[in-house]
């Protein structure tokens, strides 16, 4: 069953659809999905659809918030700042406790498991099982790919801007527009100085990366350390690499089969043995 409804927020209403299945009012069992950021949200949509109805298949609720600013919630991307979408995660998390849910994973995606990282670091909740889906470990490598997109762009008009001159540009302004979303310098700042840090051990229960790949190709280096940083931090981490397209880079409607069908059963999987 699809609802899509309005939750409140901090700063606005927060736009949010849930699948849950048909025959339970109110699952114990739900996944928090934690969007990826700009347009690759837009391009994730139908996978996580997908997701959402195989989740309930199996009799697991799904949530995907749209948080202040962004898709159909209330404000402007622009006024947006980090810790307005942290709290924007703890107004959902909390309402979803608030319908019943007893069990809460957490799904983050690309630009968001940075965004959960920081949100598990300021709030004291604890997540049995928390799902990545080709994470950004790097904020500074995010915002570099950014003025990159923005510096290509500038080409195709002329432009021959380099990117120490559009920081120059977006200290003076405040902000700056990449791909036709006008962002603002603190928010660019705040994205840059984070990066994929271990959560502390005793706030999650089990971790399961999910690495998309073209081939049989081995992890790369930078992923292979971060990896091997959250297993010597204690946490029991499973490392999946996936065949598969980049579905959040694809104009093309791309369906994760594969990828949706190992979260799933992984998810039912670490569930049913806690009980």
């Amino acid at each position: 069953m699809l609802r899509a409804r309005f939750l409140a927020g901090p700063r606005g209403r927060l736009f949010s659809v849930g699948v849950q299945p048909p025959e339970q009012p109110g699952p114990h069992h739900w996944v928090l999905v934690i969007p990826p950021l700009l347009d690759e949200l837009n391009q994730s949509r139908r996978t996580l659809h997908l997701l959402g109805h195989a989740l309930a298949a199996r009799g697991i609720g799904c949530l995907l918030p749209d948080l202040y600013g962004t898709g159909d919630s209330e404000g402007e991307i622009g006024d947006a700042t980090w810790d307005t979408w942290i709290a924007d995660l703890n107004c959902v998390h909390v309402w979803l406790l608030g319908q019943g849910a007893v069990r809460v994973d957490l799904l983050a995606l690309r630009g968001g498991a940075l965004l959960m990282r920081d949100w598990l670091a300021a709030a004291p909740i604890r997540v049995p099982h928390l799902i990545l889906w080709q994470p950004i470990i790097s904020g500074a490598q995010l915002v570099q790919q950014l003025l990159r997109l923005r510096l290509a762009a500038g080409l195709v008009r002329g432009s021959r801007a380099t990117a120490a001159a559009l920081r120059e540009r977006m200290a003076l302004d405040g902000w700056i527009e990449i791909a036709g979303y006008r962002l603002s310098a603190a928010l660019l700042t705040r994205i840059e100085g984070t990066s994929l840090t271990p959560p502390d051990a005793d706030q999650v229960g089990m971790v399961d990366w999910f690495a998309l790949v073209t081939t049989d190709q081995a992890l790369a280096p930078a992923v292979q350390r971060c990896t091997r940083a959250w297993s010597e931090a204690g946490l029991p981490l499973g490392v999946q690499p996936i065949i598969g397209e980049t579905f959040w880079a694809t104009p093309e409607i791309v369906e994760a089969v594969t990828l949706i069908a190992s979260t799933v059963s992984r998810l039912e999987q670490v569930r049913d043995a806690v009980g």
